[in-house]
This record gives structure tokens, C-alpha cells and sequence, in this order.
């Protein structure tokens, strides 16, 4: 079993690594973003079970199957509770990994860790010796991201890479994934101490947008993905505790924990 296991990873990781990724995910998300991929939205609704009921509008009044995957909900679908020390969920999505993060390392799946260093490329060693939490957004989640903590920007960028899948079979196969694909940096300051979300782009469409702003009050949207993906942010030691368990399906402004 232990044999077929190895060899179905190592087939995963090579069908990945030869997989045209870029070229696909441009090609296809060229057709998403057209206005003939509206008809493919009641599609998508019916495959992943997904309620439009929520949504801000109809899903006849969306003008490409991108524009309504990256759509609102309702005012009032994901209200930020009010408890101040509380920290919240960025996304929809499932917690893939939570723990504390150990020489410079945090948990990508077990038994693979990847460098804090390669995944934002500056400031990684403020964070060793504190908590991390990566949440994966499956295609039928809502795909706005929000801010846990009321926070000064620091430094948002864009770090350029692939697009590898992000389910389950591309963290087993692909070491270090997080660290190989698209993705956004943002260092955000609180008067307790300065933590970072980092949305990571995935295949097929990969967009990632995030509104140009000094400041987010908890709650408030920072973004949003065209397609994806994985949200993880990471705490210096002695600033939150995290209480959520790999696996619990969290809901945006969740709470995930609360700070120090």
C-alpha cells in the first residue's frame, strides 16, 4: 500500500511539473473573463452545488463566469462580530493546516514543510516562533477575502510564479507549492504587532486583486481571487492563539482565534 501511495505521489508530481500551467491558465482564463463564459455560470452552479441566493445579484446579471465566481454576497452574509480580541477567518474556506511555525518553516501537508523566506522573499524571521494558518477555498466558496485584524499597511506585492493546483493532490505532490505560485504579500501593522496574509494564486484562472488602501478595519474586504485558492496568514510569537482544528470549514470573519 505504502509502495503504491510513493508511486501515485511521484505520477502527481510529474503529470504537475510537465503540465503547461502558465499557458493554460492564460488561455483559459482569457475565456472566463469573456462575456460568452456567462453561459456557463448556471453550469457551474449545478456542478458544485453552489446557492445563488446569497450572491449581491441574480447570476443572469453577471457578465462572465469570472464576475460571478469573484462575486459579493448580500450586506449582512458575513457581519464581523464584535468582540475586538476576536481574530478573523479571511475566506470561506477549510483549514488545510494550523500550528506554530519552527525555524523558519511552516506546515504545507504533513511531513512537508516549506521556507517563510521563499514564500515572501523579506521580514520572514520576525515571524519564527509564532502560529500560522492555511485555509484552502474549494470552487464553490465564496471568494472575497477580508481582513482578520484591523491593520495599517505596511507593504502589499505581487510575487510572480506558476500556477500549480492547490487541492489536495498538488500540496501532496508539489514541495514547497506556496512558495512556487503567484501570490500576494500584505504586511499589516496592529498596535499589538504586525502580521501577514498571503492569497496564493492556483490554476486555471489565478487572478488575485486587492483594493489599494492605508488602512482595513477588521472585516472589510481587502480582495478577492479570480479563480483560487489559498489564504495564509502567519502571527509573530505571543500574538494570537489560534483555536480552529485542521479540517473545520470556516466561513469569512469566522472567528479563528483571539489575540493576546
Amino acid at each position: 500500500m505504502i509502495g503504491m501511495r510513493t508511486r501515485r505521489a511521484v505520477m502527481d508530481k510529474w503529470s504537475l511539473q510537465l503540465l503547461p500551467k502558465v499557458m493554460l491558465t492564460r488561455l483559459v482564463g482569457a475565456i472566463a473573463r469573456s462575456g460568452i463564459s456567462r453561459w456557463f455560470v448556471p453550469l457551474y452552479i449545478r456542478h458544485y452545488g453552489i446557492d445563488p441566493r446569497n450572491a449581491e445579484k441574480p447570476w443572469q446579471d453577471y457578465g462572465s463566469l469570472v464576475e460571478f465566481f469573484s462575486r459579493r454576497l448580500k450586506v449582512g452574509e458575513r457581519p464581523a462580530p464584535v468582540e475586538q480580541d476576536l481574530v478573523l477567518s479571511p475566506v470561506d474556506g477549510m483549514v488545510q493546516e494550523v500550528g506554530k511555525i519552527t525555524d523558519g518553516k511552516a506546515l504545507q501537508v504533513k511531513g512537508v514543510w516549506y521556507s517563510l523566506e521563499d514564500l515572501l522573499t523579506e521580514r520572514a524571521t520576525m515571524f519564527d516562533g509564532g502560529d500560522f494558518v492555511t485555509l484552502y477555498l474549494s470552487p464553490k466558496d465564496y471568494h472575497r477575502i477580508h481582513i482578520p485584524l484591523t491593520a495599517k499597511v505596511r507593504r502589499i506585492f505581487r510575487v510572480t510564479g506558476s500556477y500549480y493546483p492547490v487541492n489536495s493532490r498538488g500540496v501532496n505532490a508539489i514541495h514547497g507549492l506556496y512558495t512556487k505560485n503567484e501570490r500576494v504579500v500584505a504586511f499589516l501593522q496592529t498596535p499589538k504587532g504586525e502580521y501577514a496574509m498571503v492569497p496564493v494564486g492556483a490554476a486555471i484562472v489565478g487572478g488575485i486583486k486587492w483594493h489599494e488602501c492605508d488602512f482595513f478595519n477588521r472585516g472589510e474586504e481587502f480582495g478577492w481571487f479570480e479563480m483560487g485558492s489559498t489564504v495564509i496568514l502567519l502571527f509573530p510569537p505571543g500574538m494570537v492563539t489560534l483555536t480552529v482544528q485542521k479540517g473545520e470549514k470556516m466561513s469569512a470573519n469566522a472567528s479563528l482565534g483571539t489575540q493576546k
